[in-house]
């Protein structure tokens, strides 16, 4: 990287607060209690998955289909059942379960099976949870610079700085590498280049940022309004150890839970503070990136991570090493510590799929949803709070897709596409960020409590799309 001015970037608000831009080891598998009680991601057994998947019959029986069924001496079980009259069963190693997974997930890649349902045991890594997430997450963490030439107020002249922020490697295909960072990172509204977009994007791996061997990458396209850009390197550039990165859902987010940023303060390279999730979701209102008399409001999720400018663009991580949201704010302001802001994953992916898949749009229902209520529980259990709301149509736009089809004051109750898995919609914003994920020609069903009874929507997501 050439030696020049580096201006690293964390956004800034001025609109009541002064906010600124930001900027494995397994459980043993030597015994059955061990292949029982692998816990994937969401607390479940691998006996319960298969459970959820379509299988009948009892632990045991799941055991016993693992390792054969037959025991042993293979008759039909009569000899060997459980291993207890024959020879006793083989362990199983983890390549052999991985193996029993592809009957169910076909397209399952071993790294994939390994982040889904196993989990790491700390005591044998000597690692906390702070550290993996670390560990994790920075094998997906760039550094990014941006050049900009700009005018100045002097007529037929300008100036050249550059911006050093960070971004995170979202989605490897073929020989494509596709990087989410901010918006406001490669856009400057007073850049001479007629889209406002930088220069040139140079970026870097981890631990490769003082070399000579920068990345140039190519823009794709991105949201202003909700700060999300997604930009292009081939994979051959990147040193072997750069790996997409695992995403959570950001709706599950719990008040507390432990958070790690990793990001390029100062543009000195990537680096790591933690804290946890302070707001799981709420409002900042800030200046819109192509106009000083403009604002935008911003979903994002507050934390009290230490963020700082060069931060921008990086990611924000829970104790597993799962993103769970794209840094881009803190407040700047005289008596206020620690309030950071990231935009949530659920966001940021649905825009870059947007980006990448369906030409930077998304659908649009055309209706205004209001919180009627508002309850909190806390899950014992799993020991979280949980907001629930209860969401109602306010307006419909005349015209739209939602028109004669949804009524004011219908309460939303799930969402699903073309019949797929359905959304809880218990959160205001579930259903915006859910339609990231509809395409062209997509059938919606919404189901819908109207005056008291239970009602199925359809609407077929045709002339619907909208930039993002």
């Amino acid at each position: 990287m050439n030696k020049r001015i580096i201006k690293t970037a964390v956004m800034m608000l001025a609109v009541i607060l002064c906010l600124s831009l930001a900027a494995c080891s397994f459980f043993g598998l030597d015994n059955q209690s061990d292949i029982i009680g692998i816990d994937g991601a969401d607390g479940k057994s691998a006996y319960q998955i298969w459970l959820d998947n379509g299988f009948s019959g009892s632990e045991v029986d799941f055991l016993n289909w693992l390792q054969g069924s037959d025991g042993a001496n293979g008759n039909d079980g009569q000899n060997g059942q459980n291993g207890q009259n024959g020879q006793n069963a083989e362990a199983l190693d983890i390549e052999q379960i991985y193996n029993a997974y592809l009957s169910i997930y076909p397209n399952l890649t071993f790294e994939e099976f390994l982040d889904k349902f196993t989990v790491v045991n700390y005591a044998e890594t000597n690692l906390t949870d702070a550290e993996y997430a670390v560990f994790k997450g920075i094998q997906s963490a760039i550094s990014v610079y941006s050049t900009f030439t700009r005018r100045t107020t002097r007529p037929g002249q300008s100036s050249e700085y550059s911006a050093g922020g960070a971004g995170v490697v979202y989605k490897i295909q073929g020989n494509d590498a596709y990087i989410i960072t901010n918006y406001h990172m490669i856009y400057d509204r007073d850049s001479t280049t007629t889209n406002g977009i930088a220069k040139t994007i140079e970026v870097y791996s981890f631990g490769h940022e003082n070399t000579e061997n920068s990345i140039t990458a190519e823009f794709l396209g991105g949201s202003m309004t909700k700060d999300i850009a997604v930009i292009k390197v081939s994979v051959s550039d990147f040193a072997s150890a750069v790996k997409a990165v695992s995403i959570a859902d950001s709706n599950g987010l719990s008040l507390g839970e432990k958070v790690i940023a990793i990001g390029n303060p100062t543009a000195a390279g990537i680096s790591a503070t933690s804290g946890i999730v302070s707001v799981d979701s709420e409002e900042i209102q800030m200046e819109a990136l192509d106009s000083a008399s403009k604002s935008i409001v911003l979903r994002v999720i507050r934390t009290d991570a230490p963020i700082n400018q060069g931060n921008s663009g990086g990611g924000l991580f829970n104790g597993r090493g799962e993103l769970i949201g794209i840094v881009n704010a803190k407040t700047i302001q005289s008596g206020v510590e620690n309030m950071g802001y990231a935009i949530p994953v659920n966001v940021a992916v649905g825009i870059a799929d947007c980006v990448i898949e369906n030409d930077s749009k998304k659908c649009v229902l055309g209706i205004e949803v209001k919180a009627a209520s508002a309850s909190t529980q806390y899950d014992i259990a799993q020991s979280r709070v949980e907001i629930v709301e209860t969401v109602t149509v306010e307006n419909i736009t005349s015209g739209s897709l939602a028109d004669g089809k949804l009524q004011k004051n219908d309460k939303l109750i799930s969402a699903s596409l073309n019949d797929g898995e359905s959304l809880m919609l218990t959160r205001l914003f579930y259903l915006s960020d859910f339609l990231y994920k509809a395409r062209p020609n997509d059938i919606l069903k919404l189901e819908v409590e109207r005056s008291g009874a239970i009602i199925t929507i359809e609407i077929t997501l045709t002339n619907s799309f909208n930039p993002i």
